[in-house]
């Protein structure tokens, strides 16, 4: 899927992915009507002043036949700050109808090792946690708009044994770090990760395949 980042140029601050249509009203608010601007690619010297509505238009037109990553630089003539517009290749993430973040971190995931590495162990079910009157992460859900239904997900490996198992573990954590969500788990054989707490010892059922939950909705009984 294509979207497109816009930024500061030089980027010095976090870029912003979006969709075109945020794109293109960014670029109208950084050059206000009747002013004037000017486009280069970069590596190469900035073209003629045009005024605003023709700048935009001229960006979609180099934007949309440049190879995706290739930068596009736009400078105001009234103050000469620069803006940068370039196409990415944004992650895929399946509407599979549960927790949003679940959605991202299973399409991470997926991306990471493919499904020749991965199967998937289950998503939503309503129901308690073996041996308990706790209902599982798996039947959690959200009942106002948008709704959604699975609050965790499982996945065993195909191939690699525990092993690999394991790597699958790690990379969920340290997505779960690069996002700092509180209280979301993974366990992994006898093992759980709390964030941001750390890996204890895990009394329940061995796990041998790996689980992770994030918080958020409530419990379907």
């Amino acid at each position: 899927m294509i979207e497109y980042v816009t930024a500061r140029f030089p980027e010095n601050r976090k870029e912003r992915v979006t969709k075109r249509r945020a794109m293109v009203d960014r670029l109208h608010t950084f050059i206000p009507p009747d002013s004037r601007m000017r486009l280069r690619l970069v590596g190469e010297t900035f073209g003629r002043w045009r005024r605003e509505r023709d700048g935009v238009a001229r960006v979609l037109e180099i934007v949309d036949r440049s190879e995706v990553g290739q930068k596009l630089v736009v400078q105001r003539e009234s103050d000469r700050e620069q803006l940068s517009v370039r196409q990415v290749e944004t992650l895929f993430v399946p509407d599979l109808g549960a927790h949003p973040m679940i959605e991202l971190l299973s399409a991470e995931l997926v991306e990471e090792f493919s499904m020749e590495v991965l199967r998937d162990g289950g998503l939503y079910v309503c129901r308690y946690i073996d041996g308990t009157t706790t209902v599982s992460k798996h039947g959690y859900v959200k009942k106002t708009k948008p709704r959604w239904k699975g609050a965790a997900r499982d996945w065993f490996v195909r191939t690699g044994g525990m092993d690999m198992l394991w790597k699958v573990a790690r990379f969920q954590v340290q997505r779960i770090k690069a996002r700092d969500i509180d209280n979301a788990h993974v366990i992994c054989e006898n093992s759980i990760y709390t964030h941001p707490y750390g890996w204890t010892g895990y009394r329940g059922v061995t796990h041998y395949h790996t689980h992770l939950d994030v918080p958020g909705g409530v419990g379907c009984l």
